[in-house]
């Protein structure tokens, strides 16, 4: 298994990936009449991304950007609900502005699940991961008067886990 992708924060992801890795920065800068549209820049057809968290937020507008640049995305998403319910809303607008998408569910708390995660992915993907995107996390929202010593500790170590095993 390859990941040649890249482990950043998803406002940099983008930039980080096309300059750095399909780009001469230094040539492009130069050029004062590239012949290059801008969003060629953010060309990702031919890549594979794999995104945690990414049924809202950060990591629904992340893999929304990804499918608009080309990307075939891997959305990795809690199990379905006990009732059966499933937060189907970034697939299906990934699909239905024409890109490819994937869901594969896993608990990202539970390490078993983590570590079948790859290659679930790679298979569901055909081929290597290119970009790797971690938004998931768990969120508490208190006021801060009345946040909870556990929900800072819930949030912390489930961001870090998440993180650091995925």
């Amino acid at each position: 298994m390859e990941l040649s992708g890249i482990l950043l924060g998803p406002t940099l992801i983008f930039l980080y990936f096309k300059v750095v890795h399909s780009f001469n920065l230094i040539s492009f800068l130069m050029d004062p009449t590239p012949d290059l549209p801008v969003l060629s820049l953010f060309d990702l057809h031919g890549s594979n991304a794999l995104i945690t968290g990414a049924t809202r937020g950060i990591g629904a507008a992340c893999a929304l950007a990804l499918a608009q640049a080309g990307a075939k995305i891997c959305l990795v998403q809690r199990p379905p609900a006990p009732d059966g319910v499933e937060n189907k809303d970034t697939y299906n607008a990934i699909v239905a502005a024409g890109g490819s998408a994937t869901i594969i569910h896993c608990d990202l708390e539970d390490l078993d699940q983590v570590r079948g995660l790859f290659p679930r992915a790679l298979e569901a993907l055909g081929g290597d991961i290119h970009v790797l995107v971690n938004c998931a996390g768990i969120q508490r929202r208190n006021p801060s008067v009345a946040f909870q010593e556990t929900d800072w500790d819930d949030a912390s170590a489930s961001g870090l886990r998440r993180f650091y095993s995925s």
